[in-house]
């Protein structure tokens, strides 16, 4: 604890003027208003201009000064670079540069504490790992990061923290603190750094894991000779870590799952995969012990062996501090059981999109492999992809392959372009790749039986399917497990819409039925008539749907190749036409999605190349889809026929009567279309 004329000194480099009425005890720091809570904790208030120089960007928060008059805590002291609204009577610093001035704050009351420092990063684990030790520890008063917040600033303002003078401090730290601005493990200065392991991620700005295992490795040049480096003894390019790490010291610690032949100083001799948690026996330093972890990860069984070893760095009583392991539960969202009740029926649900790397996507898809057998409903995985992979994102998401097609899961579903091939070269399962998340989440909740056991596994960023997982939960609750997927099975309900030529849209009574099959051709014969082509003999490819009526070396005008396309087209015809309209894939992907963009159109509306139904790839299109295009496009649609017909395991379309128009889908032939729309003509129901 200091006062704030002891504060003053330690700032006078910094000090542009000062207003200091009372000498009161500081024994904390906040750079946020909001978290204020205690009576003796000053704040620091960085400007915006200095958080602009610093981030290149601006704060996503308001001001400090927007919030300092309504306060419900006392301010005993504001050190701040920019000036204090008129009416703020209170003691206050004002400096140079806010950022400075913690710097200067946090080397000082580094210096000055002595007892140990813990300091933790890797490519995974190391929020688990800290908030672990929080768990075991907590007899003593621990200093910890709020959240997950590793990065510079945040480290900086825990290390003014260190003003309160805890019995032990615990540092998660990101490759941000670490990295080229400036390595704060040598501010940090910690007495054990941990290194969990080293996994693909933040490839979009850094080459390979051999350049993020250097980067990590940094936070050994904190520890002095006496330090100890405690290094995950699995994990990829541990080698390069331990020769970082022996630069500085001669007491490093390794851990390891049941390598025997491995010279370990903790080692897992079993491991009981139980319902929701694992019984987990040990060795360290050859004593034998047991605790129960309450998490499903053999990642957290690898972050529990860590803890131990600081626990013994500690000259703790290990044994009695690995009895509160039970105790640990992990961040929101990270391998998070959630149980959902529906009536008399349950449904599991396992959310780690907390965040994602390829060893903590595999980790969790052997997560509920271990999982499964204690469920007796379908069992699914469903997720995004692994954001932040740079140019090596597409190798690294097909590493999911072999994983994926040796998984426990009845049904796999899959959000994001990233993940397209993946789905692709996945064999012998039911896997389904989706464009729409919202179309994606209504498929899952309708594949779920009670009992399910489910798999929710993204980034956090870059993809929407977190929001997937937080929808979940509240949709199962209403009931709409109970809408059977039709997806799979094929079995359709036919949809009729019949819209007076002079309704206001706002008044049709759209039906609410959807197609499974594509909108595709409707759009190539736009397409192409927008084009103005030249009519001339087409020679046709051999294509994947190539039969005894469409074959390599068939021929057909290309002007009556795109008029076939409003009129039940072959699949092999729109493969054709495609060909003749577009440069390549992505030339046509870009087409489709402005086309989607300009009309309204639902996302899935248009995915593969013919638009037909594939187990693979989701389509959906609605009613109201084929009216954005009628209304839109009916002049071209329609300009000579009355009718326009698609679909290949069941009819689309849009027919024309006499009041109006008739939209439909998924109907067994245009007979029965025109069955049922005399039927409701007539004013009898259609069963």
């Amino acid at each position: 604890m200091y006062t704030i004329n002891e504060i003053s000194k330690i700032l006078e480099p910094l000090i542009v003027k000062q207003n200091l009425s009372g000498d009161v005890d500081i024994n904390d720091f906040e750079i946020n208003v909001k978290d204020l809570e205690e009576p003796q904790t000053a704040l620091i208030n960085i400007s915006e201009e200095s958080w602009q120089k610093w981030f290149r960007y601006k704060k996503t928060r308001k001001s400090n000064l927007t919030y300092i008059a309504s306060c419900y805590v006392e301010i005993p002291l504001i050190i701040s670079d920019e000036d204090l609204p008129e009416y703020w009577s209170g003691n206050y610093i004002i400096v140079e540069n806010a950022f400075d001035a913690m710097d200067l704050l946090a080397r000082y009351f580094r210096a000055q504490y002595h007892n140990p420092i813990i300091a933790i990063t890797g490519s995974f684990g190391k929020s688990s790992t800290r908030m672990m030790l929080e768990t075991v520890l907590e007899d003593y008063k621990v200093l910890h990061n709020r959240g997950n917040a590793n990065m510079r600033i945040p480290t900086l303002l825990n290390l003014c923290k260190l003003i309160g003078n805890p019995d032990f401090a615990v540092f998660e730290v990101s490759l941000n603190a670490l990295n080229n601005k400036g390595n704060m493990a040598t501010i940090i200065q910690p007495d054990i750094a941990i290194v969990t392991g080293i996994g693909e991620a933040h490839l979009s700005t850094i080459s390979g894991t051999t350049e993020i295992a250097e980067f990590k490795g940094r936070l050994f040049e904190g520890l002095s000779t006496e330090g100890i480096a405690i290094i995950n003894g699995d994990t990829l390019h541990v080698d390069l870590l331990e020769s970082k790490a022996r630069l500085m010291t001669e007491h490093i610690k390794k851990y390891h799952m049941n390598h025997l032949t491995v010279q370990s100083d903790v080692r897992v001799t079993e491991v009981k995969t139980l319902k929701g948690r694992h019984d987990i026996s040990v060795t360290i330093n050859e004593t034998p012990m047991t605790f129960t972890l309450n998490s499903l990860s053999k990642g957290m069984v690898y972050n529990a062996l860590a803890v131990l070893l600081v626990l013994k760095a500690l000259d703790l009583d290990v044994k009695a501090c690995a009895t509160k392991f039970s105790k640990f539960r992990p961040l929101k969202k990270v391998l998070e059981f959630k149980e959902v009740i529906h009536g008399d029926a349950s449904y599991t649900l396992i959310d780690d999109t907390h965040n994602a790397s390829l060893p903590a996507m595999i980790n969790a898809i052997e997560t509920f492999n271990a999982q499964a057998r204690f469920f007796t409903g379908t069992k699914v995985i469903a997720i995004g992809k692994i954001n932040d992979l740079g140019d090596q994102s597409e190798e690294l998401h097909e590493r999911l392959i072999p994983i994926l097609n040796d998984s426990n899961a009845d049904y796999i579903l899959c959000l994001d372009d990233e993940l397209k091939k993946v789905v692709n070269r996945v064999k012998n399962k039911n896997i389904t790749w989706y464009k729409d998340d919202q179309l994606l989440e209504h498929d899952l909740c309708s594949l779920l039986t009670p009992d399910s056991l489910t798999l929710l596994k993204s980034s956090v960023t870059g993809t929407l399917f977190p929001k997937v997982a937080k929808r979940l939960p509240m949709l199962i609750e209403e009931g709409l497990t109970k809408n059977k997927s039709v997806f799979h099975t094929k079995n359709v309900t036919p949809g009729l819409t019949m819209i007076h030529e002079n309704s206001e849209i706002s008044q049709v009574d759209f039906s609410d039925h959807t197609a499974i099959e594509g909108i595709t051709p409707l759009f190539y014969y736009v397409y192409a008539k927008s084009l103005n082509l030249p009519n001339r003999k087409i020679q046709f490819k051999k294509w994947p749907t190539n039969n005894k009526t469409y074959f390599k070396g068939k021929t057909m005008m290309l002007h009556e190749m795109i008029e076939l396309m409003v009129n039940q087209p072959h699949p092999s015809t729109v493969y054709q036409l495609s060909n003749e309209l577009f440069n390549n894939e992505k030339d046509r992907q870009d087409q489709v999605n402005k086309f989607i963009q300009k009309c309204g159109l639902s996302t899935s509306a248009m995915i593969n190349v013919t638009g037909r139904y594939m187990s693979k790839e989701r389509h959906s299109f609605s009613h109201h889809d084929l009216y954005q295009l009628y209304k839109q496009f009916g002049d071209i649609l329609m300009s000579k026929q009355d009718k326009i017909c698609f679909g290949y395991e069941t009819v689309h379309g849009i027919l024309k009567i006499e009041s109006g128009i008739a939209i439909f889908t998924s109907f067994a032939s245009l007979s029965h279309v025109r069955h049922d729309i005399s039927k409701r003509l007539n004013g009898l129901s259609i069963s």
